[in-house]
């Protein structure tokens, strides 16, 4: 499992790419005969897409100009790779590899290329740390803009609030800011630290080895809430089997996870479509069971099989029938505690299902599970629950406190 999502910019945080890039945008401006522009001017557009950086250095520039600067600018650059080789800042390998070791998911969200990002963290010795890579030609809208950040959230299934972007130019700190998650400025790169404290950055290193102590001393004082969408994760979830009889007297059971109490006497449970609803359309009584461990590959079975195209489905499950003594449903033997129950109402009615709300008629128990005060032993029972979130049944555990009274100390 993994600690929390590192972002990273490339050029001036994890790679020395300034030479390089300063360099190769003076061979592009003296090629395509453009007004010279100094080191301290070119160094200041890294960080922005190559677009943005023509852009930036030269205001008036004709627009459809731009595509021949970016594709002399990529030239030059692969061309000055073979005598100009970018190298890791000190210590980033080091880091990469604790910070790796340590759980944390390494990613990086950079305004160069894809390919380039592939080829130079390749070259540095960073790529085995590296689990996914965003260039600007992955995205529509580029640093400040918080899309690097956010698809990178999507695709790697992190929380914003799990998230630390590290960078060493105010885009960096805004792009990581815009998108909800905390920042990271450092100092030895194109960046100054006036720069990266008034783009709001959260924290400024002046070595890259200082990260280790910011994120774990994050992990100390804060915890981390990953967010997931909306859904059926109500936990824990009873496996309730429930019995009905055919208009012919057949037994039918079925598996249900949405129920629980309604009302001091009444219980509901949501209901799709199922055999089990056609039997309650004839017959409004039934019997809800609790799944056990000894039981919990028959419960599963009638969970997964439906009586309405599998006849013999009670024959497989091997499950023991007899008549409920107090309603007309059937009891399966191997359970040690049922519920006879009516019909009492049904809501939301449609051809998909319903929610059913029942009276509890009566409540059977098979004695040996009974406790010392002779009322049922839920620790004896072994009953199961449903795992929603990895699908699995997991057996109740111990008793471990007493309700309706522990809790009476801190009054």
């Amino acid at each position: 499992m993994s600690r929390g999502l590192i972002i990273f910019d490339f050029d001036g945080t994890l790679g020395d790419t300034r030479r390089n890039i300063v360099t190769t945008m003076q061979m592009t401006i003296k090629e395509l005969h453009l007004p010279n522009r100094s080191d301290e001017e070119c160094a200041a557009t890294i960080g922005l897409p190559l677009a943005g950086c023509f852009r930036t250095l030269f205001p008036d520039i004709q627009e459809e100009l731009i595509p021949r600067c970016a594709e002399t600018y990529r030239r030059f650059f692969n061309e000055n790779l073979k005598t100009i080789h970018p190298e890791a800042f000190p210590d980033v390998v080091e880091t990469l590899a604790i910070l790796h070791q340590k759980g944390f998911t390494l990613t990086i969200a950079s305004s160069r290329s894809h390919n380039s990002l592939t080829e130079l963290t390749r070259k540095m010795g960073i790529a085995d740390y590296i689990s996914y890579i965003l260039g600007a030609d992955d995205v529509k809208e580029a640093k400040p803009k918080p899309e690097p950040v956010l698809k990178t959230l999507a695709d790697m299934h992190f929380d914003a609030g799990e998230t630390l972007v590290v960078g060493d130019m105010a885009v960096d700190i805004l792009m990581g800011a815009n998108a909800g998650a905390r920042t990271c400025g450092v100092t030895w790169g194109n960046g100054t630290k006036d720069e990266l404290e008034d783009a709001g950055a959260d924290y400024i290193v002046n070595c890259i080895n200082e990260l280790i102590g910011i994120v774990e001393k994050n992990e100390s004082n804060n915890r981390i809430m990953k967010s997931f969408k909306s859904t059926a994760w109500i936990l824990p979830q009873p496996v309730l089997i429930i019995g009905t009889y055919d208009k012919n007297g057949k037994p039918n059971a079925m598996n249900a996870a949405w129920g629980g109490q309604w009302d001091m006497h009444e219980i509901i449970i949501s209901l799709g479509s199922h055999a089990t609803t056609d039997n309650l359309a004839e017959n409004p009584e039934f019997t809800v069971a609790f799944a056990t461990k000894d039981t919990m590959i028959a419960s599963d079975y009638v969970g997964i099989v439906s009586g309405r195209n599998t006849p013999d489905k009670m024959e497989k499950a091997g499950l023991t029938v007899e008549k409920a003594p107090n309603v007309n449903a059937p009891v399966f033997k191997e359970f040690p505690m049922t519920l006879e129950c009516r019909v009492k109402q049904k809501i939301d009615e449609s051809e998909t299902g319903y929610y059913l709300v029942a009276e509890i008629v009566n409540i059977l128990c098979d004695e040996k599970y009974l406790a010392e005060d002779d009322k049922p032993d839920v620790e004896k029972m072994e009953l199961i629950t449903f795992d929603p979130v990895h699908h699995t049944y997991i057996q109740l555990g111990k008793t471990v406190g007493n309700a309706f009274s522990d809790g009476k100390q801190l009054k």
